[in-house]
């Protein structure tokens, strides 16, 4: 795929060659192929532009930049833009808006975005589908694993990403989209199909300010969505996903009536049961209240794609966990070993909940504490009157 310097915008200045056939876009210098076009950030600990003659000597023959008073090296051309928000048109173009060859769920919330985008990858897997996965841990294309550095990649690696995906014929992408992507609109030219909501706790305040701001960026992600919205309706932030969606709207929750309520929930060490509302019920691997709710955005997102039930219920009873996520270590000792990479003040007390949870599931005098601060399970539960 190659684009002409002068395909790539419509009233940018360009210095030299506008002609010169674009091969690909990088901002890491010691990425750049033959023909690429090297992008000068200004980054608060690194300036892009001190590495331009080492993206020339590695085949870079465009630069593109915001200072409009450069001397590129001799026989490379400049792309000269008033801000770097531009990129966020240029590169969509040239991938060729890679995610409108897809089907796109984006994932968003303070917690359980990876969970929840692995139970959706293991759902359409199970339906036939080739799947992308983009998040916090890793990048899928298949079952090929690759290494990321944000939650939600910046837009020249996500559209390369996505253009590879789309070259190697994948059928949906589910990706867990932050805040910060969707405040810098990292995820532009992107149509998502179905948007996902799992809660809203206190996080990311130092860049978002107030809650009420982080919300709505939030949000913006809902108003996105083509298909259908799946919103958790427990978490009052739920409300506002809602407000700004326009299209099918599908709810779940555990407390409050919605169209997927989780009903007769137990938690125990190994696993989770729960029935959910008119549909089946479930026998899973995983275990926490937490999880309850990953689960019903998952069952929520299957129904907004026709995904069959029995589909759905074989995937996720045959889900075991993901890396870090509440997750179980084997061990022959007289206790129970639990990983989890808990980094918000919800997390963490989901995870002491969960774990106070099963103690108290144990039985009397096994391991169940006395604490004034150990919920009860029927605390815990909220199990729904019949």
């Amino acid at each position: 795929m190659t684009k002409t310097l002068e395909e790539l915008v419509s009233d940018a200045k360009i210095i030299g060659n506008g002609k010169v056939q674009i091969t690909g876009i990088e901002h890491d210098s010691r990425k750049i192929t033959a023909g690429n076009l090297f992008v000068c950030m200004e980054g608060a600990h690194v300036d892009g532009h001190k590495f331009i003659n080492q993206a020339v000597a590695n085949g870079a023959v465009a630069i593109l930049t915001t200072h409009k008073d450069i001397q590129p090296p001799e026989g490379i051309s400049a792309l000269i833009v008033n801000d770097m928000k531009e990129l966020t048109e240029i590169v969509p173009r040239f991938y060729g808006y890679p995610a409108k060859s897809m089907r796109v769920i984006g994932v968003t919330g303070t917690n359980g975005k990876t969970t929840t985008t692995y139970m959706i990858r293991e759902i359409l897997i199970r339906a036939g589908y080739k799947v992308g996965l983009i998040g916090t841990i890793q990048m899928m294309i298949g079952e090929e694993i690759f290494p990321v550095h944000n939650t939600t990649p910046n837009v020249i690696d996500l559209q390369k990403t996505l253009a590879d995906m789309r070259d190697k014929n994948i059928d949906y992408v589910v990706m867990e989209v932050s805040s910060h992507a969707l405040a810098e609109n990292r995820i532009a030219g992107i149509d998502f199909n179905v948007a996902v909501f799992t809660n809203l706790t206190q996080d990311h305040l130092d860049y978002h300010k107030t809650m009420e701001n982080y919300c709505a960026t939030k949000a913006k992600l809902f108003a996105l969505a083509k298909d259908a919205v799946v919103v958790n309706i427990d978490d009052a932030a739920g409300a506002v996903m809602l407000e700004n969606a326009h299209c099918r709207k599908i709810t779940y929750s555990i407390e409050n009536e919605s169209d997927l309520r989780a009903e007769n929930v137990n938690v125990q060490a190994n696993g989770t049961s729960f029935e959910i509302s008119n549909l089946f019920d479930l026998n899973l691997h995983v275990t926490g209240i937490f999880n309850v709710y990953n689960v019903l955005a998952a069952v929520g997102t299957a129904r907004a794609i026709n995904i069959s039930n029995d589909t759905v219920k074989e995937a996720l009873e045959a889900f075991k966990s993901v890396s870090g996520r509440f997750e179980r270590v084997y061990a022959d000792v007289p206790f129970t070993v639990i990983v989890d990479y808990a980094h918000t003040p919800d997390g963490v007390k989901n995870v002491i909940e969960t774990a106070r949870q099963i103690l108290g599931n144990r039985g009397k005098g096994i391991g169940k504490s006395d604490s004034p601060l150990t919920p009860s399970p029927s605390t815990l539960l909220r199990r729904r009157p019949r």
